[in-house]
């Protein structure tokens, strides 16, 4: 189980302080870094380093400078493109419009690969400038690997933002590179104004063909259209299609309705001879009905109903409802309701079938109608359609005559225009824009290579150190704590050499500087521990270590000293038979100790030892040369124990080392709680961890780690708060001497007072 404790004091991180398992585990395999430490750690290496790469970049320089140098001559070439419009303003610096510049950006690159191509690099080596230069002749006849030589070391490249090509030399012999470079651009600008003519003239010759072409097509579809007007009357063929369009068009509506006619008859037809097969009377109409009632055999049913109704009436009121007479009337009105619905069906049918005759009469003279009308139609379409034709052939020739004139015409302008433009001395596409440069040294250079030199060693160097760091499993801060299961630190107590006005040695430091940096770094610890102890109410402590030297016994010593100035009644027990301590550093002798209880060969009372000030029972290891590891897991000393637990307030147990010996994993069975600790610089996590595991594995709580011998890394935390400590610390004294100097002259005033009151 691990106590959480936060210690109070501004000495211990809060951060680092407390906190149960980190994240890293024991077997963390990197080290977490603060990059801003570790460069602060070894801000002297790192200056070494730069002092050395500075030294080596310098000398680098020097070496490069006198047997390899390269100097670079440069030139630029402004690209504007061929001319579009004759009137058109090109752009004198390279600025073009927008639409221009997607078509502009593919000819620049065309033209870049053209400055470097094998045609222009030939025969500019061909000319007298490159031949007597000093790296013509250094090739000798080996002029397809000068060529290559050549390619490589002329660089063509458009400057972004611009139509400028940049192009540029590099060679050992600045002599040489002006000429040449002048001699390339020479042959380039030469080829470049050859193969537009060419072009040009191939494009004139054919807008040239174009228009003749043009031309003979208008004037054969001009012949064409005479000889159509001379065969065809145009004014009369025009009137008489529009009279033949009439025409049809008249002939197509009066068909258009009699063919809505006939359907409409033959729809009626259809409808009257199914409701005659099926004997069915379709629905009448309001003026068929009316026409049926008024027939004379209907009317005369109807004045018989309103008569025998009248006469019902009558009888109703003399009679009753149930009366013979009344009976008989209604019989008669019954019997008269259905002659007259009889006659009304009959007079219906036979209308019926009198529209059914008129329907198909109406349909046969319908389509008698429309089979006399379709000779006529047809013959009235196919006038319209030879006049159509006619006509349509005409516009077709006029419509090829203009087009094949607006082909001449456009030929005959672009013509006129590249004549225009060609006369232009601006049109050029590609011209120089400035000249070869004289040449400057590029490599080396004192920036590039010291620079990269001190860059180069630096990160090496930082990649070495933060390699170690990264791989050192020592732990050295209370972060590194915080990277093991189940451990929390309790305190941190600072070197000896961290304490620039203390004692050097730190056994019964509390006592003997008990102002002093360790002393407080003490106390931290003494609250932690006894803040976790009090929580579940342990009384019996024991200290582990996880190998030799981890300074278990000073730190049992001080904390009992700090425990037992804090008020609790202490014992410390020196449980190390193979290397006991307690004896030398409370200076209480030798004498019988634990040992000799165990055995029972003296008691407690009589081998117990009284310390002075402050008060602290120590009880030592005593005559160990006999002792067995074993008595420490006797009935014995669990009794002595549970004894202790009654008298004193805190046992502290001294143990030796966990990973070397055995006693401390039989006393974690006998004790309430165990702190750790933990030599830093030294201690290894895995080992520790090995440690806790070892001793958490008991029924006593392990309370958690103290950090001993921590050094203050420079620029670190423990580093900042040291200093205010000791600033603090000084001016505590400070202060202290103030006030006995205000204390001395109140008092000198106070006997002057007197004085003058004896006087008076």
């Amino acid at each position: 189980m691990t106590a959480n404790i936060v210690s109070p004091s501004p000495l211990t991180p809060a951060n680092q302080s407390h906190g149960g398992g980190g994240a890293g585990g024991a077997n963390a395999r990197f080290t977490p870094l603060d990059p801003i430490k570790v460069v602060q750690q070894n801000k002297v290496t790192l200056i070494l380093v730069f002092v050395l790469a500075l030294i080596l970049g310098i000398l680098l320089y020097v070496f490069l400078l006198k047997t390899s140098p390269e100097y670079t001559s440069e030139a630029q070439l402004l690209v504007t493109g061929s001319l579009t419009e004759p009137y058109e303003q090109p752009s004198m610096s390279g600025e073009l419009k927008e639409e221009r510049l997607d078509v502009l950006g593919a000819f620049i690159k065309n033209q870049i690969n053209l400055i470097k191509s094998d045609d222009v690099l030939r025969v500019a080596m061909d000319s007298d400038a490159v031949k007597n230069t000093r790296w013509y002749n250094q090739w000798g006849d080996s002029l397809i690997d000068a060529r290559e030589d050549l390619h490589r070391r002329i660089g063509a490249s458009q400057i972004i933002g611009s139509t400028l090509i940049r192009l540029s030399i590099k060679g050992e012999d600045a002599a040489d590179l002006q000429p040449i470079l002048d001699t390339v651009i020479a042959v380039y600008l030469d080829q470049f104004r050859q193969r537009t003519r060419v072009e040009t003239s191939e494009v004139r010759s054919v807008f040239r063909e174009e228009a003749d072409r043009a031309e003979d097509e208008y004037l054969n579809l001009q012949n064409r259209l005479k000889q159509f007007r001379e065969e065809h009357d145009l004014a009369t063929l025009e009137e008489k299609n529009d009279e033949a369009t009439i025409a049809y068009t008249d002939l197509a509506a009066r068909a258009s309705a009699l063919a809505v006619a006939l359907q409409t008859s033959r729809e009626q037809y259809r409808a009257l001879s199914d409701a005659m097969k099926e004997g069915r009377i379709l629905e009448p109409s309001a003026d068929e009905l009316a026409q049926v009632e008024a027939d004379p055999a209907v009317s005369l049913r109807d004045e018989r109903l309103r008569s025998l109704r009248e006469q019902r009436e009558i009888a109703l009121h003399r009679l009753g409802e149930k009366h013979r007479v009344i009976l008989n009337i209604d019989y008669t009105i019954e019997a008269t309701e259905g002659e007259r619905a009889q006659e009304v069906a009959r007079l219906l049918k036979e209308r019926q079938e009198v529209m059914l005759d008129q329907a198909r009469k109406q349909t046969a003279q319908f389509e008698a109608q429309i089979a006399g009308l379709q000779p006529a139609l047809e013959e009235s379409r196919a006038r319209v359609r030879d006049f159509t034709e006619e006509l349509q052939e005409y516009n077709a020739i006029e419509y090829q005559a203009r087009q094949a004139a607006a082909r001449r015409a456009k030929a005959e302008e672009l013509l006129r225009d590249m004549d225009l433009s060609g006369r232009r001395p601006d049109n050029a596409g590609v011209r120089a824009q400035v000249a070869a440069t004289t040449p400057k040294l590029t490599f080396p250079t004192v920036g590039g290579v010291v620079a990269s030199t001190v860059i180069l060693l630096e990160v090496l160097a930082l990649g070495l150190i933060f390699l170690k760091e990264l791989l050192d499993q020592r732990i050295k801060s209370p972060t590194d704590v915080t990277l093991l299961p189940n451990a929390n630190v309790l305190g941190v107590i600072p070197h000896t050499s961290e304490d620039k006005v203390g004692p050097t040695t730190v056994e019964n430091i509390v006592q003997r500087d008990p102002t002093g940096l360790m002393s407080e770094s003490f106390r931290q610890a003494r609250t932690s521990i006894l803040a976790a102890a009090e929580r579940k109410g342990h009384r019996v402590i024991m200290a582990v270590g996880p190998q030799p030297g981890s300074g278990v016994s000073s730190m049992v010593n001080n904390l009992a000293l700090s425990m037992a100035f804090d008020g609790r009644k202490v014992l410390v027990i020196d449980a190390n038979f193979r290397r006991p301590a307690m004896h030398r550093m409370f200076g209480v002798g030798s004498g019988a100790g634990l040992a000799e209880v165990l055995d029972g060969s003296t008691t407690f009372d009589q081998a117990v030892v009284h310390y002075g000030d402050p008060n602290v029972d120590v009880l030592t290891a005593g005559n160990t040369a006999s002792a067995a590891p074993e008595l420490l897991e006797g009935r014995a000393f669990q009794n002595l124990l549970n004894d202790c637990r009654n008298w004193y307030d805190i046992v502290l147990i001294d143990t030796p080392p966990v990973l070397l010996t055995s006693e401390a994993t039989m006393l974690s069975k006998q004790v309430d709680a165990v702190f750790a600790v933990v030599r830093a610089q030294r201690d290894q996590r895995g080992m520790v961890a090995r440690m806790v595991r070892q001793v958490a594995s008991s029924d006593a709580e392990m309370l958690g780690i103290l950090l001993n011998g921590v050094r203050a890394a420079a620029g670190g935390y423990f580093a900042k708060n040291y200093s205010a400590f000791y600033k603090y610390r000084q001016g505590r004294a400070s202060d202290v001497r103030n006030d006995d100097r205000e204390e001395r002259a109140a008092a000198l005033g106070d006997v002057d007072r007197n004085e003058n009151e004896k006087a008076d």
